[in-house]
């Protein structure tokens, strides 16, 4: 999570002021350079043990009825729709949101910084939540991070200043650190070792 945290945090960072600066299709051609240096980093440095079970035959229908017999697992992955899609759903319309309560003329950095707080957010709060999880149970751990990111995204709708934003997207972060590993840990409890990998694809 850590990983991906910090490429949530350099990229709206990257992205604000690159297309300030170089412009926005300058700054898509980077972001496609920047996933086929990726790919040459799996290709180069990965190294993947060989797998058990290579002639095992894929049985998605069967797959499917191991899911749905699970009421937890089929909970688990509502709930990882849900909150997904909440986060997913901002995407689209906070820079629009952004450039109506701005006073700058371009408000392309400032669009960065706001949303690169979810990611620093995230960082910092991820290991909270994982001693936390592990200390009390992820079930509380997610109740907390659920509620607490609902509440916060509520309040985006009033926040009239760049600051106030700014300010409820780091605190939405921080509750929306607890949800992924959460979700994850439970999903990984509920489920036969054998079945992990196949559960966590769903």
């Amino acid at each position: 999570q850590t990983g991906g945290a910090f490429g949530n945090i350099m990229g709206p960072l990257l992205g604000g002021v690159l297309s300030y600066y170089l412009g926005i299709q300058q700054t898509l051609l980077l972001a496609g350079m920047m996933l086929f240096a990726a790919t040459a980093v799996v290709i180069v440095g990965v190294r993947e043990t060989a797998a058990k079970d290579v002639d095992k035959q894929v049985d998605l229908v069967g797959d499917l009825r191991i899911t749905f017999s699970n009421s937890v697992l089929v909970m688990m992955l509502f709930t990882l729709m849900l909150f997904q899609c909440s986060v997913s759903l901002l995407q689209p319309i906070l820079p629009i949101f952004i450039k109506e309560i701005s006073t700058l003329a371009d408000s392309s950095i400032a669009t960065g910084i706001i949303f690169s707080l979810v990611g620093i957010a995230t960082v910092i709060g991820a290991p909270y939540w994982g001693r936390r999880g592990e200390a009390t149970g992820y079930k509380p751990v997610l109740i907390i991070g659920l509620i607490g990111a609902a509440i916060l995204s509520l309040l985006h709708a009033f926040a009239s200043s760049l600051w106030l934003l700014g300010g409820l997207r780091f605190v939405f972060g921080l509750f929306l650190a607890a949800l992924m590993p959460a979700c994850n840990a439970l999903i990984a409890r509920t489920v036969t070792p054998e079945f992990r990998g196949r559960a966590f694809g769903f």
